[in-house]
């Protein structure tokens, strides 16, 4: 039983935090590759006339027939920037709803297997959209691409233990391990634990320095996953007590 035990801490462990942080560590690389591109390649500017073949067209300078490109969608990735705000990434179909007329930024990749970046930009010219380049900050909400599949597939492993286990009554433990394994990344939001994981959540008062805002980052940390605690309990007990 302990074994079994284990194994539903190793899967929950490995699925639902190691692996989904290390997608969050490769998505941020990844944002700083573009970022860093974007300040150091040179790129030319261009507004977007709208899509021939699947291809988006662009016009440089003043119109002229020459001064035409076209930008592949699969090998380009795309940004929005706009007034007053941080940069965002934008997928490739949203940018069909895009105003014909609307100016880019296209930075052409000069590797076979690394895609070109195209930033849809509202600053007046190429020089104050450079100028915000070279000044932009990491997006404080980055897509981890990893994350879902990978607390999807660990919630389905900790099923299948669950199922194994609960053929055989000595096995119980486990097989409650594995349930609450299952909803384990719901455990937060679940009462009694979720007024731990609210507290956790309430917003600092700004203008805090940077060492008293850590120790509140890390108050919070230890809130919520106290309130996990308190929900494992909890759900122990209560299977425990009505004969699992």
């Amino acid at each position: 039983m302990i074994s079994r035990i284990v194994l539903v801490c190793v899967i929950a462990m490995l699925f639902y935090i190691i692996i989904p942080l290390s997608g969050r560590f490769w998505a941020v690389g990844k944002w700083k590759r573009f970022m860093a591109r974007m300040r150091a390649e040179k790129g030319v500017s261009g507004c977007g006339t709208g899509y021939a073949s699947g291809q988006l067209k662009v016009l440089r300078g003043a119109g002229a027939s020459e001064a035409e490109l076209l930008i592949t969608p699969r090998k380009t990735v795309f940004f929005m920037l706009r007034k007053n705000e941080n940069i965002e990434a934008l997928a490739w179909r949203t940018t069909f709803l895009l105003q014909n007329g609307t100016t880019l930024y296209y930075i052409q990749s000069k590797k076979r297997f690394v895609r070109s970046i195209c930033i849809f930009y509202e600053d007046k010219n190429e020089a104050a959209l450079i100028g915000r380049l070279s000044t932009l900050t990491l997006p404080e909400h980055i897509h981890n691409a990893i994350k879902p599949y990978s607390i999807a597939l660990g919630a389905f492993l900790e099923f299948i233990v669950f199922l194994d286990c609960i053929q055989t009554p000595e096995m119980s433990s486990a097989s409650i391990a594995a349930l609450v394994a299952i909803f384990g990344k719901a455990l937060p939001y679940c009462p009694p634990g979720l007024f731990l994981t609210l507290l956790s959540q309430l917003p600092g008062k700004k203008g805090k320095m940077q060492k008293k805002s850590r120790q509140l980052n890390a108050a919070g940390i230890l809130l919520e996953i106290a309130g996990i605690g308190l929900n494992i309990a909890v759900i122990f007990f209560v299977i425990r007590n009505i004969s699992f």
